[in-house]
């Protein structure tokens, strides 16, 4: 086996300033504060506030008196273990077993099955660095055989870069022999004793009679030093995916433009894009909530024609979506939601060429954007009609709920394949029906001059035909024509005809290209 352990020093200042823009704060002494009420002290700092002379550990006090400008934030445990949540799920797409260390505050990924997936270990550790980074956390990375020798490797990457990984269990015991015991999650009582015994690093304790260990500081010390070196198991519950994606952004200020909404939608775009990929999905309609105030929301409904899962396109659409309105009011907080999932069409490829086929997905894509920027009533698309008359032979497809009917037909598709027959003999069918017609055909018929030879750029000589068309007496627009296929002395092929119900007089309809 092979663990990814993930380590994130600054999860509480990252859960608080990700999105916000790297110019913002590098302007913005900002501190997490905890511990009593009558006397908190910084737990944790950005780089501003370092600058600025403070120090993890300080009284909130004192550091006021020392920065004026200091933004000062209570620690909350619920959003750092909810952010570590929504990561972990986006982690998912890498591999599915993924474990949250909650002791640590850490996110531990066994690999060793999906890795030759993504072009070995150095490829997928670039693949997750840039997913949590895109996400706007700063992690430590450990590899190892073992979850907790690799949890031990990434703390200790904060002090040693050069020591992260280890892949044969045998080396195990040499590789963590210089580890510091102060990166175990034990008891402060324990670690202090230790070092007043001048016990501070793993080799230590190795010397040490395991039978007087045990006695002295109980089962715990024992046992993660056997699981760190593979000696005993170290079982780990892995998550479990949810049924829907919900993830939202608070800010630090309001926000009155949209363009400044954007980085926050990206990076939630694309953690649900990494939970989409994680169950295999995709998802036809995506719900923007923007809150301005208490009570006050706006919502603003993303929709494709084809189930999209891309964190580009769902940008697009978005940025469409804002460019036809002003914010209602300033906005603090943003959320994204994606509750109709669907199974998840990959590309293929086309068998004479290397390039994905991938013109449908294009086209499907524009209109989506155009959706968006014109509203979901300006595009449509035309589906034949069961009706011999030329004029009546298309209509409109209209959808009572086009966002819903897209998901639908998709799903129809799915659980539908064995249809594909019938549709296609349907289809060519319908192709020998329209190898007759012309490409072009008026709105309306132009009446021609001339009895017995028509004319339309000279007189027309007839080429095919009459082929008869009489129908319509039961809707109140009956129609009794002899169509013709002529050309005229430019080689122009026309469709004409002749209604017997107006003094048998010539139309033309329609042109060959």
């Amino acid at each position: 086996m092979l663990w990814i352990a993930l380590q994130f020093p600054q999860l509480a200042i990252d859960c608080i300033s990700r999105g916000h823009g790297e110019t913002l704060l590098s302007s913005l002494p900002l501190v997490i504060y905890a511990g009593p009420a009558q006397r908190p002290t910084l737990y944790a700092l950005n780089s501003a506030a370092r600058e600025a002379g403070l120090k993890p550990g300080m009284a909130l006090a004192a550091a006021r008196g020392v920065c004026g400008t200091l933004t000062a934030l209570p620690r909350t445990l619920d959003k750092e273990e909810s952010a570590l949540q929504r990561l972990a799920i986006q982690l998912a797409q890498f591999t599915p077993s993924v474990t949250i260390d909650q002791a640590s505050h850490g996110i531990v990924l066994e690999v060793s099955t999906t890795m030759m997936l993504f072009g070995g270990i150095a490829k997928l550790i670039g693949e997750v660095r840039r997913t949590v980074r895109t996400q706007g956390f700063q992690a430590l990375v450990g590899i190892a055989p073992t979850p907790m020798a690799a949890q031990l490797l990434a703390r200790l990457t904060q002090y040693q870069p050069s020591t992260r990984m280890c892949r044969d269990v045998g080396q195990l015991t040499e590789r963590l022999a210089d580890v510091p015991l102060v990166l175990f999650n034990w008891p402060h009582e324990t670690i202090n004793t230790l070092a007043t015994l001048g016990l501070t690093r793993i080799k230590d304790l190795y010397r040490l009679p395991r039978h007087g260990l045990q006695q002295r500081f109980g089962d715990t010390v024992l046992n993660d030093l056997d699981r760190a070196r593979g000696l005993a198991g170290d079982p780990r519950q892995y998550i479990v995916l949810p049924e829907n994606f919900t993830s939202g952004r608070e800010f630090l200020f309001e926000i009155h433009e949209s363009e400044r909404l954007m980085p926050f939608a990206e990076t939630m775009f694309i953690e649900m894009e990494g939970f989409l990929r994680a169950r295999g999905t995709a998802t036809p309609i995506v719900v923007v909530t923007l809150k301005h105030g208490r009570n006050a929301t706006t919502q603003i409904t993303l929709g494709t024609r084809e189930p999209a899962r891309h964190a580009t396109h769902w940008l697009r659409l978005l940025r469409e979506k804002f460019s036809r309105a002003e914010l209602a009011a300033a906005v603090i907080e943003m959320s994204v939601c994606a509750d109709q999932l669907c199974p998840y069409l990959a590309e293929t490829n086309n068998l004479l060429r290397n390039t994905p086929v991938n013109k449908q997905e294009s086209v499907s894509n524009l209109m989506d954007r155009l959706a968006a920027r014109l509203g979901e009533k300006a595009v449509y698309q035309i589906e034949v009609n069961n009706d011999h008359r030329p004029e009546f032979a298309w209509r409109k497809r209209i959808d009572t709920n086009p966002l819903a009917a897209a998901s639908g037909q998709i799903r129809q598709r799915q659980s539908h394949a064995y249809s594909s027959a019938a549709t296609s003999s349907a289809i060519t069918a319908r192709r020998a029906t329209v190898g007759r017609r012309p490409s072009w055909i008026l709105r309306e018929p132009r009446a021609l001059v001339g009895s017995d030879v028509p004319q339309y750029h000279g007189p027309l000589t007839l080429l095919t035909g009459p082929e008869r068309i009489e129908t319509g007496w039961w809707d109140g627009k009956p129609v009794a024509r002899d169509y013709f296929v002529a050309q005229n002395p430019q080689k122009e092929v026309c469709w004409i005809y002749r209604d017997y119900r107006f003094g048998r007089k010539w139309y033309l309809h329609g042109l060959f290209a």
